[in-house]
């Protein structure tokens, strides 16, 4: 049989909208600030969801280790929970009587003992975690960054040392978790660097830290490229390298982690304000698009030019908004954040090729939405079981967060539509609304597929289930790119495609795309295979 290797590319606008995942990592002047709402309510007008607050341990217990001052990370926390920003609080940094190596002052010193600092973490989740005592800052912070580019110098003096960090790591992770077992804990955001003796570069260390032991939930990680551009191609470009530190923590039996940019921007100075602008719309994008898979949330640094870092501002020193800003808001307007979201694609032998767009079930060939024996799915109202004659079968709240779905497939010999949501929760749907959940996998999940043998789950590291969570051989491992799409051809092989396009378990005559571009899907239809991007 003659087979044939097709792109379906799908571009979906005025999509039901992802999550939100652009925020702003504004540096320590807001601390500070008496008012910070003029900052904060800039950073919503530009479309930001999340904040990175620094919750400095040098000034909160500046007076010793048994005084206590939160009035100005108090401030701050309660005025962005007031305007709906997300906080990724940032617990870093060292007073001057902390532990440290012999001769280091200032507050950038790696404690030589990570426990003051672990009572300083402790604390903080207990004033603004879910078990707070202060109902005004209760559940503010559910999300902790430990420490700031630790793998540089001059922000862990006196020279970087990743074992010291990973034991800090681990026993915060730990205690952080005791106190809140659903927050958030990532790893120190890695600065771009090399390994020239004194810095480590961010592969270099984030193998270190599982050598040595870290725990965590997923990676922090800094990636800059100005005065270069992010797309160019070189293994010490730190925004390329947000895959590798993916990679390597997949290949380490974690590729649940994600990447979060917790610090990324561009200076004018070496750019000029258009490649500023430039280098946000690219960066931004591809890391929805071509890392959308395994990272986080992306913080742009910073709101305001300040005199210590000048250039980086969305701001002038005047305080006029530089072309940048507008490139943000119209990302807000026009649905650009969101016009990305992944083809989800399914074969009927009845309709043929079905997509995934807008809440609805479209047949490509017409762009028409189905009204009959398919599923429409939505946000608001959950999923919905269509009649024949399009009447609806509504079971709102059957199926939680609905936005979470991130694969379906359909079932020909039972009439029914399979939705796999991204943590693994495998929803059988009839036509009339009826509605069976199982959980195949634990970990993320990406792909369904259905034939005759039954349901096959597919997760990002590429392992395989059927619909009852019995393993099933995998022809791939994902390492150097996460799993999308899983089928099986007319022969019964399972065919898993990756996220650069390469195809696993078939011979096909194809060529990977590669990392400069990303797929989303895989669908077998009776042309041969289809991979999405």
């Amino acid at each position: 049989m003659r087979r044939w290797w097709l792109i379906l590319t799908v571009v979906l606008v005025g999509c039901t909208p992802l999550p939100i995942r652009f925020g702003f990592s504004p540096g320590h002047p807001i601390m500070s600030d008496p008012s910070p709402g003029t900052e904060l309510d800039q950073m919503r007008s530009l479309g930001a969801k999340w904040v990175r607050l620094d919750i400095d341990w040098s000034h909160v217990q500046a007076g010793g280790p048994n005084s206590w001052n939160w009035t100005a990370v108090d401030r701050v926390v309660r005025a962005a929970r007031a305007r709906g920003l997300e906080v990724l609080g940032l617990l870093t940094y060292a007073p001057a009587w902390s532990p440290r190596e012999p001769g280091c002052t200032g507050d950038k010193c790696g404690p030589t003992d990570p426990a003051p600092f672990v009572r300083f973490a402790r604390e903080a989740v207990r004033r603004y975690g879910p078990s707070s005592g202060h109902p005004g800052l209760r559940d503010s912070i559910r999300q902790w960054e430990i420490w700031n580019e630790a793998n540089i110098p001059h922000f862990w003096r006196p020279a970087p040392n990743p074992a010291r960090y990973a034991a800090l790591l681990r026993e915060t992770y730990r205690a952080i978790k005791a106190e809140d077992p659903d927050a958030l804990v990532l790893s120190s955001g890695t600065a771009p660097a090399p390994d020239d003796g004194t810095s480590i570069s961010p592969p270099t260390w984030v193998r270190a830290l599982f050598r040595h032991g870290a725990e965590f939930d997923h990676l922090a990680h800094h990636p800059y490229a100005f005065p270069f551009h992010p797309s160019v191609w070189e293994p010490w470009n730190a925004f390329r390298q947000t895959s590798e530190l993916w990679r390597i923590a997949a290949e380490h039996g974690r590729p649940e982690v994600k990447v979060w940019a917790t610090e990324i921007g561009a200076r004018v100075g070496p750019l000029t304000e258009p490649q500023q602008r430039g280098w946000y719309r690219w960066a931004r994008d591809a890391w929805d698009t071509e890392y959308g898979l395994f990272t986080g949330p992306f913080f742009w640094f910073q709101v305001r030019d300040t005199a210590h870092e000048p250039g980086f501002g969305v701001n002038r020193p005047n305080g006029t908004e530089r072309p940048v800003a507008e490139a943000m808001r119209n990302h807000t307007r026009s649905g650009q954040w969101v016009m990305h979201l992944p083809a989800r694609a399914a074969w009927s032998e009845r309709h043929g090729l079905l997509v995934l767009a807008d809440g609805r079930v479209r047949r490509l060939d017409t762009g028409q939405a189905l009204t009959g024996n398919v599923l429409r799915f939505t946000p608001t109202t959950g999923v919905s079981g269509l009649r024949p004659d399009g009447s609806l079968t509504d079971r709102p709240g059957e199926i939680p967060d609905p936005h979470r779905v991130v694969a379906m497939a359909w079932n020909r010999q039972r009439d029914r539509v399979g939705l796999l949501t991204h943590d693994c929760r495998l929803y059988r749907v009839t036509r009339t609304g009826r509605i069976w959940e199982s959980r195949p996998h634990r970990g993320s999940c990406v792909a369904l597929w259905w034939d005759r043998s039954g349901w096959l789950v597919l997760r990002e590291d590429g392992a395989l289930a059927n619909g009852a969570g019995t393993t099933v051989r995998s022809p791939y491992r994902a390492v150097a790119a996460p799993a999308v799409g899983v089928a099986r051809d007319p022969d019964g092989r399972i065919v898993v495609a990756d996220a650069w396009g390469g195809l696993h378990g078939v011979s096909v005559q194809a060529t990977s795309w590669g990392p400069q571009v990303r797929a989303t899907g895989l669908v077998w239809t009776p042309l041969g295979p289809l991979v999405t991007r």
